[in-house]
């Protein structure tokens, strides 16, 4: 048993009592892999095994945008896709050590197959489509991209406030807000911020098209997806209404997905003409985001790809 990290065993009594669940009896406590940003643990307690996110200096409401996130995923997704239910979550409070005690799902022991490719495929494309994922349709028929509230990517706060376009969305609420705290940090050059802004000033003619508010992960990485011996997974959402392509592209960063899923995807929701032509326009989030939390060659990186564009 992982000796609990200080303050672990007194957070997890109040993420318990805050739900309204019975304390469970700490059987067992396993450090695992989890990303970079916060502390992972499989938790074994008499009542059964959780996953457990760990972070002390998380931002104040992060596993609780997490969590709401994670039940938005469940409420649009099919039969294909499987999300892990929340089970307890530490209250926030100022300075208050963060916990998010999640449901365990037990790994494929043979790994991912074809159909597991093609299951996520489907699913998320059913996902995308779903009425309970097209939440931003209004009533009178008009669109709006954004979410109920903001939310996280990774550490970094996203803006979510419903906007009714989709270009002045992405470049007000993704793009701009991140090359301006990059520029304050003094990250930037005095030549990269002018041609950022040329970007951002030329998008309404890069993203011209109306696209249906979809529910999106909106941090769809390999990292962030389990294959799970109940089907494919998803966790770790930054979820938000916007152009279901903007998936897509996170999705084809850092490795991707095998080719199976996509062509699963194109039967069940056709991406339309053009996508591939903007992709690289949605990796640029993610990429200066990571130059953001992280910096290094993602600067490079970024920079590189607005050039493409102005």
């Amino acid at each position: 048993m992982s000796h609990p990290p200080e303050g672990f065993r007194s957070a997890l009594e109040a993420a318990f009592r805050d739900s309204g669940r019975a304390q469970p009896m700490l059987i067992g406590l396993e450090a695992i892999p989890g990303g970079s940003i916060n502390q992972t643990f499989l938790l074994r307690a008499a009542s059964g095994v959780y996953f457990c996110k760990w972070n002390p200096n998380a931002p104040e409401g992060m596993f609780r945008r997490e969590a709401e996130g994670l039940a938005a995923l469940s409420a649009a997704a099919g039969h294909s896709l499987t999300v892990p239910k929340s089970v307890a979550l530490s209250p926030d409070q100022p300075a208050s050590p963060s916990l998010l005690v999640l449901e365990y799902l037990e790994p494929d022991s043979d790994g991912p197959s074809k159909g597991t490719w093609e299951l996520l495929g489907r699913g998320l494309a059913e996902m995308h489509r779903s009425e309970e994922g097209m939440r931003g349709k209004t009533r009178d028929g008009g669109v709006r991209y954004g979410f109920d509230r903001d939310n996280f990517c990774g550490l970094t706060v996203q803006d979510n406030a419903w906007t009714g376009d989709w270009a002045s969305f992405y470049s007000q609420k993704r793009i701009g807000p991140l090359v301006d705290r990059l520029a304050e940090r003094g990250d930037l050059s005095p030549a990269e911020i002018g041609d950022y802004g040329k970007l951002i000033d030329k998008l309404p003619s890069l993203l011209p098209h109306h696209p249906v508010p979809s529910l999106i992960h909106g941090d769809l990485w390999s990292g962030n997806f389990l294959a799970a011996a109940v089907g494919p997974a998803l966790v770790d959402p930054a979820v938000y209404c916007g152009d279901r392509e903007a998936e897509w592209g996170m999705m084809s960063l850092f490795g991707g997905f095998p080719e199976t899923v996509l062509s699963a995807y194109q039967e069940r929701w056709p991406l339309p003409q053009g996508w591939r032509d903007r992709q690289p326009l949605y990796q640029l989030y993610h990429v200066l985001n990571h130059f953001l939390l992280f910096g290094g060659a993602y600067g490079g990186q970024a920079i590189r790809i607005a050039r493409k564009f102005i």
